[in-house]
C-alpha cells in the first residue's frame, strides 16, 4: 500500500480537524455541508457505533444511507442521483466506500468520526491478518528483531493487491483453518502461500510476546500509543493509508480536472491525531490539517460546487509529454500521480498520469542523445566555417555487452559485438510522442549538462512540436515538480554554448594532444587526457614520487584508564616493531592541564566536493560509488540535486527540518531548532533530503511498504543518506556549548632515546547539546596534572605528513576544488577517467591513487611538449572564461577561438622542441 503512489497521488483535498462529541458534531457538520458527504466511522469504534450513528441521523431527518452488505450498491446509485446526502460506512482499507468509489460530480466532502486508527489487543490469538502484521511490525521494531520485520513486510506486500473479496476470504482461511484450493499442476497457490505466510507471523508473534521484556518494551516505545482498558493492553496505530485513500474520494478527475475536495475529522483521541499528522509528513511534505477558523468556507463551498457544475468553464484536456533522463526518475515522478498506464513506442518506456487538468506523459531519454563524431568532419568533428565554429553532433551507440559507447559504425570497436543500442531509436519514439501533445516539457538535470541534453532534445524534437519548454527541479517531490511544470522556461543558450565550450575544449585538446605526442614518441599514443585530468595526473604523480621526502613512523596509542587517544611523530628510520614494543605499557605522566569553553558550530550541509571527501573518509566509498549512489538516491526523490557548488538552504529545507526536529525532540524542540539559510540563494541548493525522516524511519517506511521506490536500496544508498541527512539536520539545529581539556603528557618509552612529549584536546562536559545531539561525541574524563596513565598502542604505521602524502579519490577532490580547476559535474569524471585509461589505480581502504608506469610516462611527455596548455593555471583560465559564456559576459565563438590558438600555439611549440633536439643528436651532425 503506497502512500506516495495511488493513495497519496494528485491529491487536492482541504484537510480540517474538529472537535466535539462524536455523534452530536458529526450530525451538525452533515447537516451544514449538505449533499455530497461520506462519513466514516473509525475502525476501533465499531460497526455497532456506526449503525447508532446512522440511525441518530435518520432520527434527526437527515437523508443518509449505510453502507454495508448487498445494499450498498444500490445506496450508492441513490447517493449519485442526489437522493441521500451522505452514505456511512467503516474507515477500512478494503471497505466499499474507500475503494474504487469514482464519482468526481457527487462526492463533495469526507467526514472521519473518529480519527481513523485500529485498536487491537495485543494478544497472539489475533487472526486477522492486517492486525497480525501490524503487531508483528510494531513489536519486532521495539524488540529490533529483523527476522519478523521481514516476514511483516512479506505479508504487507502479498496483501496489498488482494481485493475486498479475496481479503475477506483470506481471513476465514486463517480462522477457520479450512482447506485452500491447489494452484496449477497442484503446485501452491498464491492464497496457500499467504495463509502459510501469516500462520507463521502468528507463530512468531507468540513468541515475541512471551520473550522477557517485550510488553515493557511496547509500553516505552516513543512511536506507539498504548492504552490499558479491562486488564489487557491494546495497540492504537493511526491509519494513515486508508485516511489518504477515503479523503482521495473527494478529489478525482472530473470535467474541470481534479476536483476540490474536503475531508474533516472529528478528534476523538489527541495522541492519535498527533501522530497521523507526524506519520502524514514524513511521506506529504504539503499535508497539513487547519482549524476550522482557518477555512474560507464560502469560497471553498462555492468552489466546489462550481466545479461539480461546470460554473468554472469546461477546459479542454490539454496533454504533455515529460522528457527526463533516467527510467528511474521517470518511474519515481509517476508514483507521485496515482496509478500510471504504461505504453512503449519503439522499445521506449513511457508512463502516463494525470496532473490536475490534463494527462501527462513520462518518458526518459537515457542519458545523452548526441555527441562529437568519431573522427568527423573538420577539426576532430568541429567544422569552421568563416571563422566560425560548428560542431556535428550524431547519435550515441552503446553497446549492451560491454558498455561501451561510440559515435561511428554498427559494431563494438571495443569488443566486436553487434548487439548495440543507437540513440536514434529513442529519438524516433520521442519525435512519435511528441507529436501526439500540447507541450513538451524538457525535465533533464538542473546543470549544464542537463541544459545541452535539454537543447538536443529540442532540436531533434522541434519539427515535430513547436511547443517546447525548459522544467527544472532540485528535487524530485510532487510539489518541486509541479512547481516546475507551472514555470516553464526556456532552454538557456548560454549554459548550452558553455557546455559545448567545454566539449569541444576536451576534444580537441585529447585529440591534438594525442596526435602530436604520437609522432613525438614515433609510435601511436592513445592520450585520453584533458585539461582537467592533466593536472589532477601531474599531483597524482608528484605526491607518489616526493612521498619519501616527508616519510615518518605513526604510533597510535590510547592512554588508560583515561581512554584518551595520541598519534604520536617519530622518525621513518626508526622501526615500526620497535616503536610498538617500546611504547606498549609504557607510562605516560600528565604534566599540564587547562579547561576551557568553547562553542562549536555546526557545518553547512553538503556540497558535492565535501560529500565526496566525507563518503571517502568515513564510508570508505569511492568517488564514482558516491556519485552513482547519490545520482540513485536523487532519482529516488529522497535527496536533492547532488551536483552543486552551494550551501544554500531553501525555505521548504527549513520547514522540512522544523518538522523532523520537533517531532523528535517536541519538548526541546525551541532549544535545538535554528534554520540558517547559510550560502546566498542561487540557481542551485545545498545536498539535502527531501523528507523528514531519517535512515532507521526510512528503512521502516520502505520494508513497511509505506513508500515505493523504482529500486531495491542497498547498504551505500542507507548509508550515504544517513550521511546527507544528519550534516544537514545539525546545520538546523543551535550551536553546541561544551567544556573543553587541552593537556599535555610526558611518556616513557622503554627505549634509551629519552621520553617523549605531546598534546591533546578532549570534551570533558557538554552543557548544551544542540547539533551535537545527532553527532554522539565522546565525552572523557577529567585530567589532573601528576595523573598516571598507561599507554596501550592502538597501531603503528610508516606514512607522510598530513598534506604531503599519496592523494586518495577523497584528497584529490579536495584539492581540485582548492585550485579551482574542477566543478561538481567533473571531480568524479576526472577519477574514473584517469583509471579507467591505465594511468592510475585505487587501492586501499581510501582509495589511494598510485600512478602507473604508463601515467608516469604520459605526465612526463605532457610537462615536457605541452607546459603551458596542460597547467593548473591554464584550466583556471578555461573555467573562467566558461563562466563568462554563462553570465554572457563572453561570446562563445570568441573563446573557441582562444582556445583553438592556443591549442595550434602548444602543438607547434612541441614540435619545434622536437626539432631542436634532433637538430642537437649526435646522429645529426650538430
Amino acid at each position: 500500500m503506497n502512500i506516495e503512489g495511488g493513495m497519496g497521488g494528485t491529491r487536492n483535498v482541504v484537510d480540517v480537524k474538529l472537535k466535539g462529541d462524536l455523534v452530536e458534531k458529526a450530525m451538525e457538520e452533515v447537516q451544514r455541508l449538505g449533499a455530497g458527504g461520506l462519513v466514516f466511522v473509525s475502525h476501533d469504534l465499531g460497526s455497532k457505533f456506526a449503525r447508532e450513528l446512522y440511525e441518530r441521523m435518520r432520527e434527526k431527518g437527515l437523508a443518509v444511507g449505510f453502507a454495508e452488505g448487498k445494499r450498498t450498491v444500490k445506496l450508492i446509485q441513490e447517493f449519485e442521483k442526489g437522493k441521500l446526502l451522505a452514505l456511512i460506512g467503516m474507515a477500512s482499507y478494503y471497505g466499499p466506500l474507500v475503494r474504487g468509489l469514482d464519482l468526481p460530480a457527487a462526492v463533495r466532502y469526507a467526514l472521519f468520526v473518529g480519527v481513523p486508527k485500529f485498536m487491537f489487543k495485543i494478544s497472539d490469538d489475533e487472526t486477522n491478518p492486517l492486525r497480525v502484521y501490524q503487531l508483528l511490525w510494531e513489536l519486532g521494531t521495539v524488540m529490533n528483531d529483523q527476522e519478523a520485520r521481514k516476514l511483516a513486510s512479506e505479508i504487507r506486500r502479498m496483501i496489498r493487491p488482494l481485493s475486498q473479496e479475496e481479503f475477506k476470504a483470506l481471513e476465514n482461511y486463517v480462522k477457520t483453518g479450512k482447506e485452500i484450493s491447489k494452484g496449477k499442476d497442484g503446485e501452491q497457490s498464491y492464497m496457500e502461500k499467504l495463509v502459510e505466510k501469516v500462520t507463521q507471523a502468528r507463530s512468531k508473534l507468540s513468541s515475541l510476546l512471551k520473550m522477557e521484556g517485550a510488553v515493557d518494551a511496547l509500553k516505552k516505545s516513543a512511536r506507539l500509543i498504548i492504552r490499558e482498558r479491562g486488564g489487557s493492553l491494546y495497540l492504537i496505530v493511526p491509519d494513515l493509508m486508508t485516511y489518504l485513500q477515503a479523503s482521495g474520494r473527494t478529489s478525482r478527475i472530473g470535467r474541470e480536472g481534479f476536483t476540490t475536495g474536503l475531508s474533516e475529522i472529528i478528534v476523538d483521541e489527541e495522541a492519535a491525531m498527533d501522530a497521523l499528522e507526524r506519520q502524514a509528513k514524513l511521506y506529504i511534505q504539503d499535508m497539513e490539517w487547519r482549524e476550522v477558523n482557518d477555512v474560507d468556507w464560502e469560497q471553498l463551498l462555492r468552489r466546489m460546487a462550481l466545479e461539480r457544475n461546470g460554473g468554472l468553464g469546461i477546459k479542454p484536456l490539454s496533454p504533455a509529454l515529460m522528457i527526463v533522463e533516467s527510467p528511474n526518475k521517470a518511474r519515481t515522478i509517476s508514483s507521485f500521480f496515482g496509478r500510471s498506464t504504461k505504453k512503449s513506442a519503439g522499445g521506449v518506456l513511457a508512463y502516463e498520469v494525470n496532473v490536475g487538468h490534463r494527462p501527462l506523459t513520462i518518458v526518459a531519454t537515457g542519458g545523452h542523445l548526441l555527441d562529437l563524431p568519431t573522427p568527423g568532419e573538420g577539426e576532430f568533428g568541429v567544422k569552421e566555417i568563416n571563422g566560425q565554429y560548428f560542431p556535428s553532433f550524431t547519435t550515441i551507440k552503446k553497446c549492451m555487452v560491454c558498455g561501451f559507447t561510440f559515435t561511428e559504425g554498427t559494431a563494438c570497436p571495443a569488443c566486436g559485438s553487434t548487439y548495440v543500442k543507437d540513440s536514434a531509436s529513442t529519438i524516433r519514439a520521442l519525435r512519435k510522442m511528441a507529436s501526439e501533445v500540447e507541450t513538451v516539457y524538457v525535465c533533464t538535470d538542473p546543470d549544464v549538462e542537463g541544459e545541452k541534453i535539454a537543447w538536443d532534445v529540442m532540436m531533434v524534437l522541434s519539427p515535430y512540436n513547436k511547443n517546447i519548454v525548459r522544467a527544472a527541479f532540485h528535487e524530485i517531490t510532487k510539489a518541486a515538480v509541479l512547481e516546475a511544470l507551472a514555470n516553464p522556461r526556456q532552454v538557456d543558450e548560454r549554459l548550452t554554448e558553455a557546455q559545448v565550450v567545454r566539449r569541444i575544449d576536451d576534444r580537441w585538446v585529447a585529440f591534438y594532444v594525442a596526435k602530436a605526442l604520437a609522432e613525438l614518441e614515433g609510435r601511436p599514443l592513445p592520450v585520453a587526457t584533458g585539461r582537467v585530468q592533466a593536472p589532477a595526473l601531474n599531483w597524482i604523480v608528484e605526491r607518489y614520487v616526493q612521498r619519501d621526502k616527508y616519510m615518518h613512523v605513526y604510533v597510535s596509542v590510547e592512554l588508560q584508564p583515561a581512554k584518551v587517544r595520541l598519534s604520536l611523530e617519530l622518525p621513518k628510520e626508526l622501526n615500526r616493531k620497535v616503536c610498538r614494543a617500546a611504547f606498549q605499557g609504557s607510562e605516560a605522566t600528565v604534566v599540564s592541564v587547562s579547561e576551557f569553553d568553547q562553542e562549536e558550530s555546526p557545518a553547512p550541509p553538503f556540497t558535492t566536493d565535501e560529500l565526496l571527501q566525507a563518503a571517502a573518509f568515513s564510508l570508505k566509498m569511492g568517488v564514482a560509488e558516491t556519485m552513482r549512489t547519490a545520482q540513485e538516491l536523487f532519482e529516488a526523490g529522497l535527496i536533492t540535486y547532488h551536483r552543486t557548488s552551494s550551501t544554500h538552504v531553501s525555505a521548504t529545507g527549513m520547514l522540512l527540518a522544523k518538522t523532523f526536529i520537533e517531532g523528535k525532540w517536541p519538548a526541546e524542540f525551541s532549544s535545538l531548532y535554528q534554520p540558517r539559510g547559510w550560502g546566498p540563494e542561487g540557481a542551485h541548493e545545498a545536498i539535502r533530503p527531501t523528507r523528514p525522516m531519517g535512515e532507521e524511519e526510512l528503512k521502516n517506511a520502505v520494508e513497511e511498504g509505506l513508500i515505493r521506490l523504482p529500486f531495491e536500496l542497498r547498504w551505500s544508498h542507507y548509508a550515504l543518506y544517513s550521511l546527507i541527512f544528519k550534516r544537514f539536520m545539525q546545520s538546523q539545529m543551535a550551536p553546541a556549548k561544551v567544556k573543553k581539556q587541552r593537556f599535555a603528557v610526558e611518556i616513557r618509552p622503554k627505549w634509551d632515546r629519552g621520553p617523549v612529549s605531546s598534546e591533546g584536546e578532549v570534551i570533558v562536559e557538554i552543557a548544551q547539546e544542540g547539533w551535537m545531539k545527532l553527532a554522539n561525541p565522546k565525552v572523557h574524563a577529567r585530567l589532573a596534572v601528576g595523573d598516571e596513565e598507561s599507554c596501550t598502542v592502538i597501531g603503528c604505521r610508516r606514512g607522510t605528513e598530513p598534506g604531503k602524502g599519496i592523494l586518495s579519490e577523497g584528497s584529490l577532490v579536495a584539492l581540485m576544488k582548492k585550485k579551482g580547476i574542477g566543478r561538481p559535474s567533473t571531480y568524479a569524471s576526472t577519477v574514473e577517467r584517469l583509471k579507467r585509461h591505465g594511468y592510475v589505480i585505487s587501492s586501499g581502504k581510501l582509495n589511494y591513487l598510485i600512478p602507473t608506469e604508463r601515467g608516469i610516462k604520459l605526465d612526463g611527455s605532457l610537462r615536457t611538449a605541452f607546459p603551458s596548455l596542460v597547467s593548473d593555471e591554464s584550466t583556471r583560465r578555461l573555467v573562467q572564461l566558461m563562466d563568462g559564456v554563462e553570465s554572457g559576459s563572453y561570446d562563445y565563438q570568441e573563446v573557441l577561438k582562444k582556445i583553438h590558438a592556443e591549442v595550434l600555439t602548444s602543438v607547434g611549440e612541441a614540435k619545434a622542441m622536437l626539432a631542436r633536439k634532433e637538430n642537437m643528436s649526435p646522429s645529426s651532425g650538430a
